[in-house]
């Protein structure tokens, strides 16, 4: 099976693909070698923690918790061994700010457990392709990691193995009703009980992370418009919104290839978007006289929440640029 999937990452590719190249026919080979077995034991592990909640050992959340941060210790394993991918972490361009992003969960704990409402944590990133969740799930902290669910398409639950590790996660699936881009209604009967799991996770504490520009961009370099209902959410919540800005994903894995892991150098950035809450950034931004009357609450915080990401991940790239050519050594 390994053989197989060597070659199969070797030779097969979309015939609208450029011809890889030799280097990333390589990569993606190696890379498909060691994501088989790696997924399969994150499998055999959720199995395990699936039969441990059924006879009731562990709760649902625990069973969930041990699931990603099974899925962290693999896919670690699999993304440092592709030392053919450059990383430029939070430690570089954004050094302590998950410090800050736990410091602050923290307090709002402390907060909580003495009798002051809940803001959910939201963190937000541009969705650049399959990569973006193999970055965002080694990158986060293990404390923030446990709590942490995202929505995904239906779709993805028809995935062998990968469909038993999101269920047993607990991620959200997000029933469109057309699998076409730019095609973002859903099945409203389907979404009530998945919102009801949502509003669940949020009021125990749990983070949820999202894409809000709600498909892959094709075109990374200008962000796509961010869905409302993400920020209507965030400010019926009062949520507090961080941004985990991504960059270069679409060099190690573009959208149209079966597999990823090209030559390609890559940077994240984590920044505090809305860290006293939306509401409270809602309210500086509708003091500006010049907002064009008939503008929503949540079209607003989307819009500005866009074009904030749009120069964070434009500073980032420069950044990452800057070091790439060697004319930059130290922290942005």
């Amino acid at each position: 099976f390994f053989l197989f999937s060597f070659k199969t990452a070797l030779t097969s590719y979309p015939v609208q693909m450029t011809t890889p190249t030799w280097p990333q026919k390589i990569g993606t080979g190696i890379f498909g070698v060691l994501c088989f077995p790696l997924f399969f034991l994150d499998f055999l592990f959720c199995q395990i923690y699936l039969g441990l909640r059924k006879i009731g050992v562990i709760t649902r959340k625990t069973q969930g918790g041990l699931a990603i941060i099974t899925t962290k210790i693999c896919w670690t394993i699999a993304v440092s061994c592709c030392f053919w991918i450059r990383r430029v972490d939070t430690e570089k361009t954004s050094p302590g700010a998950w410090d800050s992003f736990i410091a602050d969960l923290d307090a709002h704990d402390a907060a909580v457990e003495k009798g002051a409402t809940r803001q959910p944590y939201f963190i937000l990133s541009n969705h650049l392709g399959y990569f973006d969740t193999f970055i965002i799930v080694v990158h986060t902290p293990l404390k923030v990691l446990w709590r942490v669910r995202c929505y995904m398409g239906a779709f993805l639950y028809g995935i062998p193995l990968f469909a038993t590790i999101c269920k047993t996660i607990g991620h959200f699936p997000v029933y469109f009703l057309k699998n076409e881009d730019g095609k973002f209604s859903v099945d409203q009967t389907k979404m009530a009980k998945v919102e009801t799991w949502v509003e669940q996770h949020l009021g125990s504490g749990g983070i949820l992370s999202l894409f809000p520009e709600g498909a892959v961009n094709k075109a990374p370099a200008t962000l796509q418009t961010f869905r409302h209902g993400t920020f209507k959410k965030a400010l019926e919540k009062n949520a507090k919104i961080w941004h985990f800005v991504l960059m270069g994903h679409e060099d190690v894995w573009p959208v149209n290839a079966p597999i990823g892991a090209y030559p390609a150098h890559t940077g994240m950035k984590l920044i505090p978007m809305c860290p006293q809450g939306a509401r409270v950034t809602l309210a500086k931004l509708r003091e500006n006289p010049d907002i064009p009357s008939g503008v929503s609450d949540q079209q607003l915080l989307a819009d500005h929440c866009r074009e904030t990401m749009q120069k964070q991940y434009d500073d980032l790239k420069a950044f990452v640029g800057e070091l790439k050519s060697g004319k930059k050594t130290k922290s942005a």
